[in-house]
């Protein structure tokens, strides 16, 4: 039985085909960015580039999938390669120890297929944010905090309209179950809109709200 077998009849073997071809980037390797980086292995995408300067602490265990015992000190973009390539060996993975800035982005970003931002903090979430327009890309961008989490796929609108709107809110750290629902939403989001399936949440925000059970979508003002 090979790898993806068990994708068929979820993706078609065109479809299969195209994510073995695809350029993934993730911005963020943390909670949130790890998990979709193991998704996306998993889901057979070939191509995938890891982008984070930090290294595991024993507080990210209660949610990030590459904090263990063995791994606190180790940067995070070189244990979660090593466990991505346990998964699939014929991935081709890239690891960059560094966050995206004014000198890399345009080299990270202008082959991608499919980028993912994961960074944490709304000046980061900005820059990213400034750099995927500048290149005139699509990108899939998320966050959470406590049971609340949200993702979208930006076309045309820009992050400033959407997100932080009271900015002297207290900060609700994420638990494991949050940040893998989070992750589960974004990563098929942006599967699904290199796929060419469900282009109406584009330009969209997506709410779900873990404890009340409970999911919006949303426009966003151009």
């Amino acid at each position: 039985m090979t790898i993806f077998e068990r994708n068929i009849h979820t993706y078609t073997i065109q479809e299969q085909l195209k994510l073995h071809k695809a350029k993934a980037i993730i911005l963020g390797v943390g909670g949130g960015g790890s998990c979709i980086a193991e998704i996306f292995v998993r889901t057979g995408i070939g191509n995938i580039t890891l982008v984070d300067y930090d290294v595991y602490e024993d507080s990210n265990k209660n949610r990030q999938i590459g904090a263990l015992n063995s791994t606190i000190g180790k940067p995070k973009v070189d244990v979660m390669r090593k466990r991505l390539l346990d998964i699939n060996s014929n991935c081709n993975i890239q690891t960059v120890c560094d966050g995206i800035n004014e000198t890399n982005y345009t080299e990270l970003l202008r082959d991608k297929d499919i980028i993912i931002d994961t960074v944490d903090g709304k000046e980061n979430k900005l820059k990213v944010s400034r750099y995927v327009k500048n290149l005139n890309k699509v990108y899939t961008t998320g966050g959470l905090g406590g049971y609340n989490f949200w993702c979208a796929t930006l076309k045309d609108c820009c992050i400033e309209e959407f997100i932080f709107p009271n900015t002297n809110e207290q900060i609700i750290y994420p638990c494991a179950s949050g940040v893998f629902a989070q992750a589960a939403l974004q990563s098929q989001q942006a599967i699904n809109y290199y796929l060419g399936r469900e282009q109406h949440v584009v330009d969209k925000i997506i709410k779900v709200n873990q404890q009340m059970l409970c999911m919006s979508v949303e426009d966003i003002g151009l």
